[in-house]
């Protein structure tokens, strides 16, 4: 077979393969056969900083894979474009176990309150009204306040980003919190909450008592994302209404629910407040006179 002839049958192929993709999808993915990603689970990874700094919000609702991006949760948008052994349950990197040090942030005012200093991105600016609003959402319910930096060797930065994430309780030294153009109020102050040194509800090793997840409507491969881990409960019941819970349809394939609460017509995954448990938790860990 000549050569001509091997190259004609090779862009047949591409223009298949291409063309399958787009029947699929709605969109067109043709990359390079080599250097262009490495793949794995059928998902793009992206190295670690080129996945945290290099990739900003685009212009587009939909991304490569097809997901429209106004139609999911933000805090699950980075968990499902990457398959990334460093990020957990989609919006969380944690530097240690569960069971390790409870991560509270140091430092206070000398007024009884812990004062956590911030800094914004100059590319987040026009989000600075928002996120001020999510750290009162938490500083009118607690001993926790937040400051703009002075000079500080510890504090948390907003950065603008894909998705919604954050590490879990204090890290030292600059903690980014990533803040997505979709993110609400509400989604910053979920991410504050893990900032701050709590993890999801529905990871809780209690949660069968109250909620059913099923895995045959989820994403093949973010099965992980629904573990169950043994963590600091503080003593308290287990929170439907916790704005750490998981919503019904996360991480979903289908758009029907992964998550299904055992209590008829029970709302999960509000991100409006935080929720009475979600107050006392925060009281405890922190210590404050409020509870």
């Amino acid at each position: 077979m000549g050569l001509r002839k091997i190259k004609l049958i090779f862009l047949t192929l591409v223009v298949f393969y291409c063309l399958t993709i787009l029947l699929d999808h709605n969109t067109v993915v043709c990359a390079p056969v080599t250097g262009a990603f490495e793949h794995h689970g059928g998902h793009s990874t992206v190295k670690l900083n080129q996945q945290l700094d290099g990739l900003r919000p685009t212009s587009h609702n939909r991304n490569e894979w097809g997901f429209d991006l106004t139609k999911i949760s933000p805090e699950t948008i980075n968990g499902i474009m990457g398959s990334l052994d460093f990020l957990t349950e989609g919006d969380m990197f944690i530097k240690s176990d569960r069971n390790a040090v409870d991560g509270r942030w140091p430092g206070e005012d000398g007024n009884g309150n812990v004062t956590v200093p911030y800094v914004i991105a100059p590319d987040l600016a026009s989000r600075t009204a928002d996120i001020q609003e999510a750290m009162n959402m938490i500083s009118n319910k607690s001993c926790v306040t937040f400051h703009q930096r002075k000079n500080e060797d510890h504090y948390l930065r907003f950065k603008s980003h894909q998705g919604c994430a954050s590490y879990v309780g204090f890290t030292g030294g600059e903690q980014d919190v990533y803040v997505s153009p979709y993110c609400t109020v509400g989604n910053i102050c979920h991410e504050l909450m893990h900032s701050l040194g709590f993890y999801h509800e529905h990871s809780r090793v209690d949660r069968d008592y109250h909620i059913q997840i099923n895995f045959k409507n989820m994403i093949k491969g973010k099965e992980k994302n629904f573990n169950k881990v043994v963590g600091n409960t503080f003593g308290l019941p287990y929170d439907l209404g916790s704005i750490l819970h998981y919503g019904r349809s996360f991480f979903s394939s289908n758009g029907k629910a992964t998550v299904i609460p055992k209590k008829v017509n029970e709302d999960i995954g509000q991100r409006t407040h935080l929720s009475e448990l979600d107050v006392r938790r925060l009281n405890k860990l922190y210590k404050c006179d409020h509870d």
